[in-house]
C-alpha cells in the first residue's frame, strides 16, 4: 500500500547562519542545506476518531526545496533512529526516536509556477474565457 504524506511544517535551518566556523585547511568548509519536515498522512488515510501520527524527515541539499507546508508528498528515504539525550533520555521510556532520512521527494501536483501551457491549453482557456457563463463552470 503506497502512502501520500501531506507536510504539516518545515523547520529550515542553513547550517552557516550565526556560528562560529573553525577551518583548519583553508577551502575545506562545505555549506550544505537542511531542513526537518514534519509529515503526517492526508485526512483521507487516518480512520475516523483516531489521531494522526506525524513523522521527521531530514532533508539534505537540493531536497530541502523540493516540499513545502501543506503540499501532497512522496517521501523516499531510510529509517534511522535518534537517540533521546540528558533528561528526556533519563526519563523516556524508550531509548531512542525514529527519523526518515530522506533520498528522494516527489511532488503530488505540481505548483502553478512550474505548469508549462502549450496551445491545446491555450485554446481551451480562450474558448472559455468567451462562454458568458465561465463564472458559474469555475465555481463548480
Amino acid at each position: 500500500m503506497r502512502l501520500i504524506y501531506r507536510v504539516a511544517f518545515i523547520l529550515s535551518t542553513v547550517t552557516h547562519a550565526n556560528s562560529p566556523v573553525f577551518s583548519f585547511a583553508y577551502g575545506s568548509l562545505v555549506f550544505s542545506a537542511f531542513s526537518l519536515s514534519a509529515i503526517t498522512p492526508s485526512n483521507a488515510q487516518v480512520p475516523v476518531g483516531n489521531i494522526p501520527r506525524s513523522l521527521t524527515v531530514t532533508c539534505r541539499g537540493e531536497l530541502t526545496r523540493q516540499c513545502g507546508p501543506g503540499e501532497m508528498v512522496t517521501v523516499c528515504g531510510v529509517f534511522l533512529p535518534k537517540r533521546y539525550t540528558g533528561f528526556k533520555g533519563m526519563k523516556a521510556g524508550l531509548i531512542s526516536d525514529t527519523y526518515l532520512e530522506a533520498s528522494d521527494v516527489v511532488r503530488q501536483k505540481e505548483n502553478y509556477a512550474n505548469i508549462v501551457s502549450d496551445n491545446a491549453m491555450e485554446a481551451r482557456i480562450d474558448e472559455a474565457a468567451e462562454q458568458p457563463d465561465v463564472f458559474s463552470k469555475l465555481a463548480r
